[in-house]
């Protein structure tokens, strides 16, 4: 029951994680 619960909530943190490495990257980009 909390491998569950916990499942979806770590998901959504890599999925921030993932937004978050994206804007950076292209941040990056746009400066050079």
């Amino acid at each position: 029951m909390a491998k569950q619960k916990k499942y979806p909530r770590s998901r959504v943190r890599f999925a921030l994680i993932t937004l978050l490495v994206l804007i950076v990257l292209v941040y990056l980009f746009s400066r050079i």
